[in-house]
């Protein structure tokens, strides 16, 4: 009997972690896709205390126009390919939208570039995930997604192949209970 009952807490417990997952996920990816929010992790302490190296930064969109000093936004400085996250200590309007000037919280001074923001809206951070930057990280390697994905499928082949023989055990105990009592 007490086997049983810890069968079922831990059949319990994976199909939890199953569906939290997948609403996590899919989540992610209705936001993505939508563009409603964008995630990335943050590598340094530039942000720290707010934002800590590891940390995963949620942003969503806001109009260039109501770009504040104050804001912390996610953007490309000039010429560079890389995502800053980073404090607006000052704005100016420019040529072809706001022109800023950031910090990090954690730095001693301002940036050494002035960034012009293009397009209809800036990206703010809004959220902040602690840690989690470190898996996000962590799954944009090719070999670490390939284990992911292999470790995937065998956690849905022992549950669905574990629930499988469950159905078959139970038939099993109704066929002789109902044999018994006939």
């Amino acid at each position: 009997m007490q086997s049983m009952r810890t069968g079922q807490i831990g059949q319990a417990a994976t199909t939890a972690l199953l569906v939290v997952t997948c609403l996590v996920l899919s989540t992610l990816a209705f936001g993505l896709v939508t563009q409603r929010f964008r995630v990335l992790p943050v590598l340094t302490g530039s942000m720290e205390p707010m934002i800590g190296a590891g940390d995963m930064a949620v942003a969503t969109a806001k109009p260039l126009d109501q770009v504040r000093v104050g804001d912390v936004l996610v953007y490309h400085p000039p010429g560079d390919e890389r995502l800053i996250v980073h404090r607006v200590v000052d704005l100016t309007e420019g040529d072809l939208g706001p022109t800023i000037r950031t910090k990090g919280d954690d730095n001693d001074v301002i940036d050494p570039w002035t960034a012009e923001l293009q397009g209809d809206v800036a990206w703010q951070v809004k959220r902040v995930v602690p840690k989690i930057g470190h898996l996000a990280v962590l799954a944009k390697r090719p070999n670490v997604r390939l284990l992911a994905i292999g470790l995937a499928a065998i956690v849905f082949l022992f549950v669905t192949v574990q629930s499988i023989w469950r159905e078959k055990d139970f038939d099993e105990e109704v066929v002789g209970d109902a044999v018994a009592l006939a």
